[in-house]
């Protein structure tokens, strides 16, 4: 007697009308995030997909729209940023999508120590990519697509919220989905629940950065710095909270 509700992330290829509408009956589907990466050639290239992959889940996207909540969230990478406001215009324009789904603009992080970085934004200049985007967008009237530059919230993602958490499929609990299968992150299993070690509590208490302690935000930024990223590259990547204040302001 327990209610159970779903979401989805996903490629949007397989993601068809019936396959929507199955995972909403069996499976209390509520939403879908569906995942791209630019239009056609910068799509393919990124996912190693072909043009027939890339047309499957734009039509995917028009037929599930009003079967449960859409949200597109769009990769942005300085090779595929251009390419944000033709899709934006292909969704909501060209197949009437407007108010039916959600587009927003996320940043690739550098969690592969192998990615290209050169390729990526840092979070300080995603904040003025995007307050750009926000000024085009309004110009032509693409209410419906979220590129807000958004302060970050008290707590920020699953490692500092207590009661969320990630499942392997072996029943192992980890604070993050990027800590999956390392053993010294596993943190509790679906049966004891979580262990509340020194480990569990370090991860609510947010990152140590001595940089902090001169930033005039701190600490009502939240303690907002990725533990991942901040263990993967250090001092290249912090909070854009700072950058943020100082660009309102």
């Amino acid at each position: 007697d327990i209610e159970f509700t779903s979401r989805i992330t996903t490629n949007g290829i397989l993601f068809t009308e019936d396959r929507c509408k199955e995972l909403v009956s069996r499976c209390g589907l509520k939403a879908a995030q569906i995942t791209m990466d630019g239009l056609a050639d910068n799509y393919c290239k990124a996912k190693c997909a072909t043009c027939t992959d890339y047309n499957s889940v734009i039509e995917n996207i028009v037929k599930c729209a009003s079967l449960t909540k859409i949200t597109v969230n769009y990769n942005a990478t300085k090779d595929n940023i251009d390419d944000f406001l033709g899709l934006s215009k292909i969704l909501l324009y060209d197949n009437n999508l407007r108010g039916k789904i959600r587009i927003v603009l996320s940043r690739v992080k550098p969690y592969n120590k192998d990615f290209f970085r050169d390729h990526l934004f840092s979070e300080s200049e995603f904040v003025f990519v995007k307050e750009h985007l926000i000024n085009k967008l309004q110009k032509i009237d693409m209410s419906q697509v979220d590129v807000a530059t958004n302060l970050k919230r008290v707590r920020p993602c699953s490692v500092m919220r207590f009661n969320d958490g990630a499942i392997d499929p072996f029943g192992n609990l980890y604070k993050c989905e990027h800590f999956l299968g390392q053993e010294q992150r596993r943190l509790g299993d679906v049966i004891n629940g979580w262990y509340y070690n020194h480990e569990y509590m370090s991860n609510s208490m947010g990152v140590e950065d001595v940089r902090c302690n001169s930033c005039c935000f701190y600490p009502i930024c939240g303690f907002a710095i990725c533990h991942e990223l901040h263990q993967l590259v250090g001092s290249e990547e912090k909070c854009a909270y700072y950058d943020v204040m100082k660009f309102r302001s």
